[in-house]
């Protein structure tokens, strides 16, 4: 009779049964049925057993009944808790305190800006919830070889660990991050009741002929448990309950070694140890003759099953149970999706089924394919959701000539292009990769081989239905919605509002005017809307996306009044002027605003682009329009002339054009002095050309300055020696009655209004 040996760790771990027994006692107390959001531990058969009292797993938050749920000891993101909350769902919170420590130190971390580097499996619930309490800024490492890759140098880190890791493992990867990253801020939030039970196991297995680890084969300490005992007892095996145990894992084994994971109940444990002790004693007990009666003789077309050893590149390998050759399964027979390789699929340790294709004895080899069983099932299941018309949800694996293919299951369904969409679509390849629903329209035959057909157009137009049926019933004007915009055309965009289209005229897009739709959306965005008008006999939507508390003037006329200055951007240039942008809301500065100096262009002093300020010097409220100016007091330079000249100054001036009555000659950049006829010469002259021309440098003198009008009369006679005359005295008297008095600028006030109003007047047919 073999010794048979029981880890004191064996079993429920703090965390599980605290979770099992708070559980219990809330089903129990309220009645009915509660959903625990996900698998509330890693066992199986006390899920089920669970189950039948009440406690129901859900992977979907859709698919919760009630509005009471139990949260799972492995934990979830912050974003399940706020949706639930919001549902307003009463939260019965079971996660493992362990986990809960370590939630709060990824939390913490998140808000100080801290990477948190998570070593552990990336598909496990746990590290999963973990991830998603640190937003994006997080990274797992299940392997020391990703170090390398995801961590830097200089960058700050916090490590914590998933709290059923291997103790080898997390020390292995800690060293690593820490070769790269020193200062990283490490966690060890292994759970001690984990690193205790790995090491009681390691110690029994090593004096064990076999070793036997008890629990769910998707429980992550028990898969850790097996790696630990694996290593020292080469005899190990992982195994649910008692009925896993087979008579010649037990021959000739003197001492067996029993541990079980920390969501393995007592009671499978209990079993599991009868079962051995029962085996163990019987004394006809012959190991030789248990495996030659169990030598299973294989045929083609047998289904069998087998333990995973051995993943490559493009085949598995399995070991067969009661068979003295190990089994291959191919990548082309192990799955439909040609996207997937070996790894993706398996991995060493699993327990699947195969179908027997081919018997070698003379190579020793057994060809098994898991596709072909698989293929079988789903087809079955294909057939029954074909005449109960069901929807189902597969991937696009491949676009082929004349539609697609998309995987169910194992099934390849294939789509015609006319049933791919609810609308015309050219190009399929869109579609590659998504997931989509369909119905199966078609499960014949096609040569020899079977052909089934699905329908996505059916499922879409049905929900289109019953969007549209949901949208009239209440639809009204002035309703909000968020759309999608399906196209585009000159005159606007046609917007989906949950399976109806509307049109947004192009003039309700944007309070800035636009050319074309494409300047303010594209196909595909999300826009919010409003119903603007609706006609339920036609079934026709006018849309409306501006908001009046955007509307650019609105917020123009609540920020700026007459006089104040404002930030703009200059839009466009025109001959007569420059259009700013402020806030959405374009100005005229008129071509006489621009600058103090004479200029031909508004290009010589603006260019479009240049951010300006501008005084606001007039608001037409009713047109909507607005004056600015450009022109500042401090660059007059009528202020420059008065600060450098008086009367009596002799000034160079330059004559820059000529009139009937005299010529302007330049003083200062800016301001001009009038030369009148009578002021050039002593001598008479008709035609100041016969005397002046445009460009002259001359010499003068200011003999007035009127500043209420910033005018300058300027006399070159006046530094001239006068020829001696009798009628000196009467010919001067008459010459100052006669001239005209002379300007620093050209414009007039009333010629300036006159230039405003033509200008306006131009604006106005611009735009």
């Amino acid at each position: 009779m073999a010794e048979i040996i029981v880890a004191r760790t064996a079993g429920f771990c703090f965390g599980v049964k605290r979770a099992v027994s708070e559980a219990e006692k809330k089903v129990q107390n309220e009645g009915g049925v509660i959903n625990t959001y996900g698998e509330l531990i890693h066992n199986p058969f006390e899920v089920e057993r669970l189950k039948k009292k009440g406690l129901v797993p859900t992977g979907k938050i859709d698919e919760i009944s009630g509005n009471k749920v139990i949260i799972r000891t492995h934990g979830v993101g912050q974003d399940i808790i706020d949706i639930l909350t919001e549902k307003g769902c009463e939260i019965t919170d079971l996660t493992c305190p362990y986990v809960k420590k370590i939630h709060n130190i990824a939390k913490k971390y998140c808000k100080m800006g801290i990477k948190t580097v998570i070593i552990g499996d990336g598909a496990h619930p746990e590290v999963i919830g973990i991830s998603q309490r640190c937003s994006e800024n997080s990274v797992i490492l299940q392997d020391k070889s990703q170090v390398k890759d995801l961590i830097s140098e200089a960058e700050p880190i916090a490590v914590v660990a998933q709290t059923t890791l291997n103790r080898n493992t997390f020390e292995e990867i800690k060293n690593e991050v820490l070769s790269i990253n020193p200062s990283a801020e490490i966690f060890d939030t292994i759970c001690s009741a984990t690193t205790e039970r790995q090491e009681e196991a390691k110690q029994i297995a090593q004096r064990s002929d076999a070793f036997f680890v008890v629990g769910g084969k998707n429980s992550s300490n028990t898969k850790k448990l097996f790696e630990v005992a694996e290593k020292v007892c080469k005899n190990t095996y992982h195994i649910e309950c008692a009925g896993d145990i087979k008579k010649e894992m037990l021959a000739g084994k003197n001492i067996i070694g029993i541990t079980a994971g920390a969501s393995t109940p007592d009671q499978i444990i209990k079993e599991v140890y009868n079962t051995m002790e029962n085996l163990t004693n019987q004394e006809t007990l012959n190991f030789e003759e248990l495996l030659e009666e169990s030598l299973n003789y294989l045929n083609t077309g047998d289904t069998v099953s087998g333990i995973v050893v051995d993943v490559r590149p493009t085949e598995v390998v399995l070991e067969l149970s009661g068979c003295k050759y190990n089994g291959i399964i191919d990548l082309d027979n192990l799955s439909g999706d040609p996207s997937l390789s070996p790894a993706d699929l398996v991995k060493v340790g699993d327990e699947i089924e195969a179908f027997v294709i081919q018997v070698d004895d003379h190579n020793g080899q057994i060809r098994l394919s898991r596709k072909k069983l698989e293929q079988e099932k789903s087809r079955e299941a294909l057939k029954k959701a074909f005449e109960a018309e069901e929807i189902l949800e597969g991937e696009v694996i491949e676009v082929v000539k004349g539609g697609m293919n998309v995987l169910i299951g194992e099934t390849v369904v294939f789509v015609p292009a006319s049933q791919a969409s609810d609308r015309f679509v050219e190009d399929l390849n869109q579609f590659a990769g998504e997931k989509v629903q369909l119905r199966i329209i078609d499960m014949g035959t096609q040569g020899r081989r079977r052909r089934v057909v699905g329908s996505v157009k059916s499922v879409l137009k049905e929900e289109t239905k019953r969007k549209r049926d949901a949208f009239w019933a209440e639809a009204a004007e002035g309703k909000t919605y968020t759309g999608k915009v399906k196209s585009l055309t000159a005159f606007g965009a046609f917007v989906d509002i949950g399976g109806v289209d509307g049109l947004v005229h192009i003039s309700q897009l944007s309070w800035k005017k636009i050319s074309h739709p494409s300047q303010v959306v594209k196909e595909g965005d999300e826009i919010e809307v409003f119903i603007k008008s609706l006609d339920r006999e036609k079934q026709k939507i006018s849309l409306g996306s501006k908001k009046e508390e955007d509307n650019p003037w609105t917020k123009f006329m609540a920020d700026y009044k007459l006089g104040d200055i404002a930030t703009g951007t200059v839009v466009r240039l025109v001959p007569f002027g420059a259009f700013v942008d402020i806030g959405g809301v374009d100005g005229l500065i008129h071509i006489s605003d621009i600058s103090w100096r004479r200029i031909s262009h508004p290009s010589e002093v603006l260019s479009e682009g240049q951010s300006v300020e501008v005084i606001i010097k007039n608001i037409d409220e009713e047109k909507q329009k607005i004056s600015l100016g450009y022109k500042r007091i401090e660059d007059n330079p009528w202020e420059i002339f008065k600060s450098k000249y008086s009367v009596g100054d002799t000034v160079k001036a330059k004559v820059v054009r000529l009139v009937s009555f005299g010529a302007f000659a330049e003083i200062i950049d800016g301001v001009d002095g009038l030369i009148h006829i009578s002021q050039i010469s002593y001598d008479r002259i008709n035609n100041v050309s016969d005397a002046l021309k445009a460009g002259d440098e001359v010499e003068a003198k200011i003999i007035e300055i009127k500043e209420s009008d910033g005018k300058v009369s300027l006399s070159i006679k006046a530094l001239l020696t006068p020829p001696a005359t009798e009628n000196e005295e009467a010919i001067e008297e008459t010459v100052e009655e006669d001239m005209p008095m002379s300007v620093g600028t050209e414009n007039t006030a009333t010629q300036f209004e006159l230039a405003v109003e033509e200008a306006e007047k131009e604006a106005n047919e611009a735009e």
